[in-house]
Parts: structure tokens; C-alpha cells; sequence
């Protein structure tokens, strides 16, 4: 699992930020949220995009991630907070 943040995902793939923040609040696109950020896995948005993009434009909303995700993502931030400290 690569968890980035949607700006870092932005920069990565030469997505525009606002559209992929929209996608996101539209729930369009698989993510969680972490206080005001988006945080993504590149592959799955990757995915997600691409089928968007050939015609499943209308893609259906998509369910919060499950909370064995959510504590998995909350863990990874951990680390990476103590890393930077």
C-alpha cells in the first residue's frame, strides 16, 4: 500500500489537485481523511482514474474505507510522525 497525500499524488501523476480534492469530496474516488487531508493509495486512485477516464465517468460513490484500513493508515502516519521527529 503507497499512502500519499493528494498533493504529493498530484505531483506524481500530473493530476490537477482540485480535481483529484474533488473526486474526493464527491466520493468518486477511494480515500481517507485525516483532519483536512486526503490521503490516497497511488495504485487503487490510479485504477479508479483510469476507468473513470474511459467512460465509467459516472463512477458509482464510494464507501468510507473500513476501519482495519483506517487503523492500518493510522499506524503508517505514526511512524512516519516519529521518523520526522
Amino acid at each position: 500500500m503507497n499512502m500519499m497525500n493528494a498533493k504529493e499524488f498530484c505531483e506524481a501523476t500530473n493530476w490537477d489537485l482540485k480535481t483529484i480534492r474533488r473526486l474526493c469530496r464527491e466520493g468518486k474516488l477511494s480515500h481517507w481523511r485525516c483532519g483536512k487531508v486526503y490521503k490516497l493509495d497511488r495504485e487503487e486512485a490510479e485504477r479508479e482514474l483510469k476507468r473513470m477516464k474511459h467512460g465509467d465517468l459516472e463512477a458509482p460513490r464510494r464507501k468510507r474505507g473500513s476501519m482495519a484500513a483506517f487503523n492500518k493508515l493510522r499506524q503508517q502516519l505514526r511512524e512516519e510522525w516519529r521518523e520526522e521527529e
